[in-house]
This record gives C-alpha cells, sequence and structure tokens, in this order.
C-alpha cells in the first residue's frame, strides 16, 4: 500500500472475492463459512481506511519496512533473529496500513477454534493433547454418570417450563407468580428508559463539555452538566439501582423459591407415599443422589437464576429498542449495521460452537461434586461400622478415587470453558476497532463530539446484551439446566413413588386385628413377587411370624405398614387406608433432642404436662435410669449414647406414650425383630407388658412379630411358620388354621402355614 492507487486496487480486489463468496452455494451453514466472510468484511474496512489515510503518512509507513530490508543484506542472522526483527518492525510501524494484518490474526486464532470445535479434535489428537470424549469416558468409568446421555438443550429447556408453568398455574401462588412476571417488565422499562434515555445523555453531555473547555475558555457550562448529572444520579438512579432493584429481586426470588422447596418438601416427604425412603432404596437405579442438596440448593439456585435471567431478558429486549433510537439519533445506519453485525457473529459462535459442549461438563462437575459429597457422607454416617469393620482403607481408596473424578471433571470444564472465553474475547475485539474506524473522521471533521461517540460505543454494549445474551448468561445458562434437570429428576421420582401403590387397603372387620387376603409383595429393584399368604389375626391376639432368614418375613411386614405399596392382595388393619398402626423395627430413630422429645416423637414433645407420662413409658421400657441420669429435658445425640439395646427399648417406650391417647382395641402394633438386642429376661419384661396392652380397656387390638428365639413364642397366640423344619418349641396344642405356597425373594418356593392354639392350650 505505498499509495492511494495500490489501496483502491486491492479494494476492487476484496470485492471480487467478496462477490465470489457471496455467488458460491455454501450448502450447510457453519462456522467456517461464517467466519470467512466476517474475516473479508474486516479486511475491505480496514482496506477503506488505507484509502483515507494521508498519502505523507502511507509513505511513512514504507521507511520501516526499508530498515528491514537493509538488516537483511548487512549481516548473516538465524531465522529466528529475522523473525524476532520483522515483528519489531510491524509493532513499531505507527500506520493504519498493518491494522489488517493484525487483525487477521485474532480472525485466525477464532478460525481454528471453531474448526477445533466442529472436527472433534482431531488437530488436537494429533498434537497428542488430551481428547473430551476420553476425558468423558474416564469419568464414567469411576461411577460418575456419563453426560452422552443428555438431551439436546432445548429439549432440557422443557423441565424449566414445566415447572414455571406449575408456579404461574397453582392454586396457592397463581397471583403471585403472574403478578412478579408482569411487575418485573415494567421495572425494566422504567430502568432501561432511565439509563438509555437520561442517565447516558447526562453523562455524554458532561464529558462534551469538558472535551470542548480548550475552546470555549469557558467552564460555565460544563459545571451546569455536572450539576445536572449530579442531581439525577442523586435523586433519581442511585434509589433505583441500590435500593428498590435489590429488594424487589430478593423479593422475587424468594416467591419462586418458596414455591420450589414447599413443592419438593411435599412430594419428597409425603407420609402416605414414603418417597424419601422408596429414593434411598432404589438410589442405584434412579440415580438420585443428594436429594437433600437438590431441595436446598438446587431450588435456591433455579429461583435465583431463573429470575436473574428473566430481568435480564427483558433488559436486553427492552434497552434494544432504546439504544438503537439513541444510536439512530447520533450516528448513521452504517453504525447500527456494524454493531448488529458483530453482535450476531458473536452469538452464533458462542451459541452453535460451544453449547453442547459447555452444558455438558458443567453437568459433570455437578455429578462429580455431588457424587463425592455423598461418598464422605456414607463415611460420616456409618463410622462406627467402618472403624470396626477395618474398611478405612478402602473408603480412603475410594474417596480418592472421587476426588480424581472431581479432577477430571474440572479439568475437562475448564479446558471447554477456556476455548468458549477466548472465542468470546476475540469475537469482542472487532467490533469496537470498527466502530472507532466509522466514527473518526466524523470527529476529525467536527460533525460527531467525543461525549456523543462515546455514548454510541455504550450503545453496542447495550445492544449486545440481546444478541450476546445466550453468551453472556451462558455460564448461568447451563447452571439452571443442570439443576432444573437435578430437580426435575427427584420430583419425577416423588411422583412415581406416589402412584405406584397396586396392594389394597381396606378397614379390618370387627373383632380381625389383622387380615390378609393372596397378599403378594415386590420389592424394590425386583421384578417378581415373593410372600404370597392368606390369614387372619382375631383383636386380642398376637401372631408370630417364624422362619428361615431371608425368605421375606421383613418383606411382608413392610408391606402391612404401608411401606411397600407394590403387590397383589389386599391388607385389611384397623383404620384401612389411614391406618391406625405402629411399626418398630430392629433399630428405632433418634432424633437430636431431650428424652422427651424422643419418647414422644414424632409429636414434638414440647409440653410439660406430658412429663409424667413420659417417665412411665419409660419406667415400662425399663429406662428409668435414663431419667435419672440425663433428665427429661437435656438434649442430646442418642445415636452414640445409647446401646443397641437400649435404642430397642426406647420404641417400646414410644409405642406405650402413644397408646396412652388412643381409643379402646384401634391399634395394630408390628415388631421386626424390636428385641434382638436384648436379653432374654429383659424381652420377657418388654413381652409381658404388650400382652397387657391387649386386654378389654386397653388400646391394643393386636400384635404381629418377627423374631427367631424359641422363647417368644409364649408370648403369643398365633403363629405363621414358614418351611418345612420350623416346629413350635412352645408345648402347647395346636390346630392348622391355614396353608399354602409361600415365594422367596430369590424365587424359590416354601410351604406355610398358620397354626393357632387350641382353646385348653391357651387358657393354660
Amino acid at each position: 500500500l505505498k499509495c492511494s492507487r495500490c489501496a483502491k486496487f486491492y479494494i476492487n480486489q476484496v470485492l471480487h472475492r467478496m462477490r465470489t463468496l457471496q455467488t458460491r452455494p455454501l450448502g450447510r451453514t457453519c462456522g467456517f463459512h461464517i467466519m470467512r466472510s466476517s474475516l473479508m468484511q474486516v479486511l475491505l474496512l480496514s482496506a477503506a481506511v488505507c484509502v483515507q489515510g494521508n498519502h505523507a503518512q502511507i509513505r511513512r509507513e514504507t521507511e520501516p519496512r526499508a530498515l528491514e530490508k537493509d538488516w537483511h543484506a548487512g549481516v548473516h542472522q538465524s531465522p529466528s533473529m529475522v523473525l524476532q526483527r520483522s515483528l519489531v518492525t510491524m509493532l513499531s510501524s505507527d500506520s493504519l496500513a498493518n491494522l489488517q494484518m493484525f487483525m487477521i490474526v485474532p480472525a485466525t486464532v477464532l478460525l481454528f477454534l471453531m474448526l477445533y470445535e466442529f472436527s472433534g479434535s482431531r488437530v488436537f489428537t494429533r498434537l497428542g493433547l488430551p481428547k473430551t470424549p476420553k476425558k468423558a469416558e474416564k469419568l464414567a468409568g469411576t461411577g460418575v454418570a456419563a453426560w452422552q446421555r443428555q438431551d439436546t438443550l432445548w429439549s432440557l429447556y422443557g423441565s424449566l417450563f414445566v415447572l414455571l408453568r406449575a408456579w404461574c398455574s397453582s392454586k396457592d401462588t397463581k397471583w403471585t407468580a403472574r403478578s412478579i412476571v408482569a411487575g418485573l417488565f415494567f421495572w425494566y422499562l422504567w430502568r432501561e428508559f432511565a439509563f438509555a434515555m437520561l442517565h447516558s445523555a447526562y453523562t455524554a453531555e458532561v464529558i462534551n463539555e469538558v472535551t470542548e473547555l480548550h475552546n470555549k475558555k469557558d467552564a460555565s457550562d460544563a459545571y451546569q452538566a455536572i450539576l445536572v448529572s449530579l442531581r439525577f444520579n442523586t435523586l433519581v438512579w442511585f434509589p433505583t439501582m441500590s435500593i428498590l432493584d435489590p429488594w424487589i429481586m430478593y423479593f422475587c426470588k424468594m416467591r419462586l423459591r418458596q414455591f420450589l422447596t414447599t413443592k419438593a418438601l411435599n412430594s419428597y416427604l409425603s407420609p402416605h407415599a414414603h418417597s424419601y425412603y422408596h429414593i434411598k432404596v432404589n438410589e442405584s437405579t434412579n440415580g438420585i443422589d443428594n436429594p437433600d442438596q437438590r431441595i436446598c440448593d438446587d431450588s435456591a439456585s433455579i429461583a435465583s437464576d431463573c429470575i436473574q435471567l428473566y430481568s435480564q431478558l427483558w433488559s436486553a429486549v427492552l434497552g434494544v429498542g432504546l439504544w438503537t433510537s439513541v444510536m439512530l439519533s447520533i450516528a448513521d445506519f452504517l453504525v447500527v449495521k456494524i454493531a448488529f453485525a458483530f453482535c450476531v457473529l458473536k452469538m452464533v459462535v458462542a451459541w452453535f460452537g460451544y453449547g453442547e459442549s459447555v452444558v455438558a461438563a458443567n453437568l459433570n462437575v455437578i455429578q462429580s461434586s455431588a457424587a463425592m459429597r455423598y461418598g464422605l457422607t456414607r463415611v460420616r454416617d456409618s463410622a462406627e461400622e467402618i472403624a470396626l469393620g477395618s474398611g478405612t482403607g478402602r473408603e480412603q481408596m475410594q474417596a480418592h478415587t472421587l476426588f480424581s473424578a472431581v479432577v477430571a471433571a474440572n479439568f475437562n470444564s475448564t479446558a471447554i470453558n477456556v476455548r468458549y472465553s477466548s472465542a468470546v474475547a476475540l469475537c469482542d475485539e472487532f467490533p469496537g476497532l470498527c466502530l472507532w474506524l466509522v466514527l473518526i473522521p466524523k470527529i476529525v471533521t467536527g460533525n460527531l463530539r467525543f461525549g456523543d461517540a462515546n455514548r454510541v460505543h455504550q450503545s453496542y454494549g447495550q445492544l449486545d446484551k440481546l444478541f450476546g445474551f445466550l453468551v453472556n448468561n451462558f455460564q448461568s445458562l447451563t447452571d439452571l439446566q443442570a439443576n432444573t434437570e437435578r430437580f426435575k429428576a427427584l420430583m419425577a421420582a416423588c411422583e412415581e413413588q406416589e402412584g405406584s401403590s397396586a396392594i389394597q387397603y381396606e378397614e379390618a372387620p370387627t373383632g380381625i386385628a389383622l387380615e390378609l387376603q393372596g397378599l403378594a409383595v415386590q420389592p424394590p429393584k425386583q421384578a417378581q413377587l415373593s410372600a404370597g399368604v392368606s390369614l387372619s389375626c382375631p383383636a386380642g391376639k398376637a401372631m408370630m411370624v417364624i422362619g428361615p432368614s431371608g425368605t421375606g418375613k421383613t418383606s411382608v411386614l413392610r408391606a402391612i405398614s404401608g411401606l411397600w405399596t407394590r403387590g397383589t392382595g389386599t391388607v385389611r388393619l384397623p383404620g384401612g387406608k389411614q391406618p391406625q398402626l405402629h411399626f418398630m423395627p430392629s433399630c428405632s430413630y433418634l432424633p437430636i433432642g431431650s428424652l422427651h422429645q424422643l419418647v414422644c416423637y414424632p409429636d414434638q414433645g414440647e409440653s410439660e404436662e406430658a412429663l409424667p407420662s413420659v417417665r412411665e413409658a419409660l419406667v415400662r421400657a425399663q429406662l428409668g435410669y435414663l431419667v435419672e441420669k440425663w433428665g427429661l429435658m437435656t438434649e442430646k445425640d442418642w445415636r452414640f449414647l445409647l446401646s443397641a439395646g437400649e435404642k430397642q427399648r426406647m420404641g417400646f417406650a414410644r409405642l406405650f406414650w402413644n397408646l396412652r391417647n388412643c381409643k379402646d382395641n384401634s391399634v395394630l402394633a408390628v415388631l421386626d425383630e424390636a428385641t434382638s438386642a436384648c436379653d432374654i429376661h429383659l424381652e420377657a419384661t418388654l413381652y409381658t407388658e404388650m400382652r397387657s396392652e391387649l386386654q378389654e380397656g386397653h388400646s391394643l387390638r393386636g400384635f404381629i412379630s418377627v423374631g427367631h428365639r424359641p422363647q417368644l413364642q409364649a408370648f403369643h397366640d398365633t403363629w405363621l411358620l414358614l418351611g418345612d423344619k420350623v416346629e413350635l418349641a412352645d408345648g402347647r396344642q395346636t390346630s392348622v388354621l391355614a396353608a399354602g405356597t409361600w415365594k422367596t425373594p430369590d424365587g424359590k418356593s416354601l410351604e406355610w402355614q398358620q397354626l393357632g392354639a387350641t382353646s385348653k392350650a391357651q387358657d393354660a
């Protein structure tokens, strides 16, 4: 470019290339064609600037090249030195003619990044660098869920739409939700109007007056502009942005979070579906890990990101209209076209080039971190069992394996985000420079003041909020997508349990404590049914289930209690679908609290009027010494203070306390090896207390228990025997009441029979 004639010839060549590119069929629009077209436009604009330059200035550009020619002719130098001096020569030139050469560099790097994403990392594979699919395989090998199974972004955001539609249509929250949706629109309409039409205008006026001080030689106009801007910022802009906006956003986010958390808690802790139990049992198949994190953290993140993105979307949409009018009032339509073109380019590069990979990498980081937290939580909850079982080394190895998955996931995420942020940063190199190249001639001729030119650049930044919405909020969008998928999976698992009942529950007839008709149970994670029994237990009687371990005895008890509802048959018990039933497992749950609260659980146990009855229940369960040692109101974590036998006796104390206000003969008690950790004498004492509750005027209608000690048979009136070799050690005369075939969980068949003591033997 030694003269203007050469520059004009170069422009004609570029125009010819552009016409050739536009007439050539491109087929599918891809990143390569987009970048090639954009690169040609940048070169054309740079050449136009060279034509408009001063001929003397262009001549000065040739001097460093002549100096470089002298260097090459003087001494024999290495290729690296020649390259270094050539680069120094280019950097030392003050001409705009070299601008096109430097703009090719970021454009070429951006083109390379896009080709890397579209070509499946073939270039990096040849260079020996890590490839993204291999990272995914490594993570999958460590037990972290693979993200290759994820759907496209558009299908995944359907989950968010389902949650928001439920929020806007729920009976309790629809008016609040709709008010928030409409209120945020009007609030951001005012915000964008104040920013585009008032705040930016006052700021530009201040800059204009300050830059013209050397011509006017009078500072009064500058002082007046500063005063007007200060009044607006103090009385309008500061209250809007610093006081009202934070409180409005807090209110909107908390209302949405309240809806999501309440919905999740009601489904997860449903008293009839027991979703929390089934999710825990089936976590290896349903993939629901860390439900506590999904309810607490994910719901908060969804509410925050959702309101934030909704607000920014309105800010972008409204801001485009307002700032476009500002840009047209200051500059010509060419400036608007340049701003829109680069905004679209940035959006296309980010969305189509990095959309899926960024979402997948972010989801992988969340899943691997959740898996490690869950593994460490299991160590904390089972600390004693692990220590006594010499499993510390195994758990340490497992923890390091999970941490390796976290490191691999973060490495993969960082690599993808570095490429993504590099591509976005390279896209941001062009628009500001191109706008200045168009505006500088107008500033030189005096048709445009510097403050107004700065306002045009500010307008491009606001236009970029709409076209760059997906780009600028990509991290928030990916976080929202990942959190929404995790939250929706939890809600789907809860809803699946709410509608999964197949066993029928009915009210037991008068004089019957329990009746089973064709009861067959489908345990979790099993396709076949177990058990298959029809029997009845009269009111005022106790029944004991006797049989080998692993035959499904506990499965029947869980079906009776309503915990396992999948299967066939009918269960008739007191209360029917709302049973009056008290289940005592082999280890009762012990919440943190006082002895008073421990016995009264699940009631709050805050009334002091219940203290005498609590003390009496503890005495009946042979735990009266705990009152003398700790008192009734001292709060403790009882899991580490009570022995296994004391924990079982606490279950009896809880039963005795709950029976005090029940109707006569209205409660069925179910005991699943509830005295396995007690000695024989304590066991006899506890069952004697249970037998006393079967008498007339007491609350217990009957109880059914599972046990292996022969001494327990004496405290029951009827027995369900599983297997051919099972015999009674009681010595009483019995008769067969019912018989059939029992299916075990592993598919085997056993003969079962229900025995009942004769009237004379029972009286004895």
